[in-house]
């Protein structure tokens, strides 16, 4: 629950995202003063879709603003070929939408929690830190389960590793109604 865990959030209990939400998300990060602005919002699948939905059924001086400057590209299909959950940029800042078995959840399972985060690259300590830490226990552990009447064995992997939260002035986590 690593973007349950912030401090910092922005959005409604029992609502859906909007633009608004986004955009607070960016202010409240600028108020907290980050290492540095290589951000990414991290969205549930139900988060991405009220987005979506909230800048494809804008109307007005803002939807005009945002569909001229071409920064509503995650309304397109963007194949996602690494299966890392990239679906484009909204306000050049990009999308990753997790897996629905990995929502993290809020206030009882009520509300979804998405993120804005800063990325972390390289060695926390020597490299661009980010929001959170990733730490591996002992080296990974192969084992070979064989059953040779049948002509058949399996390759067994067990690995070790835990994440956590490194900096908490580096993410808001978006709090949103559950699907």
């Amino acid at each position: 629950a690593l973007l349950a865990s912030l401090s910092n959030t922005v959005g409604t209990s029992g609502s859906d995202l909007g633009i608004a939400d986004l955009l607070t998300a960016q202010y409240q990060m600028r108020t907290q003063s980050p290492h540095h602005r290589d951000w990414a919002f991290t969205l549930t699948a139900n988060q991405f879709l009220e987005a979506q939905t909230a800048f494809g059924g804008a109307s007005g001086s803002a939807a005009a603003v945002w569909f001229q400057q071409g920064n509503v590209d995650f309304l397109n299909l963007n194949p996602d070929a690494s299966r890392v959950g990239y679906e484009g940029t909204v306000m050049g800042i990009p999308i990753y939408v997790f897996e629905t078995a990995h929502n993290q959840t809020a206030n009882a399972a009520a509300d979804v929690v998405g993120g804005l985060i800063c990325v972390g690259r390289g060695n926390p300590e020597t490299g661009q830190q980010g929001a959170f830490a990733y730490v591996e226990g002992e080296p990974l552990r192969y084992f070979i389960d064989s059953d040779e009447s049948a002509r058949q064995g399996e390759l067994g992997i067990i690995a070790e590793y835990a994440a956590g939260v490194l900096d908490d002035s580096a993410g808001v986590g978006i709090v949103t109604d559950a699907p």
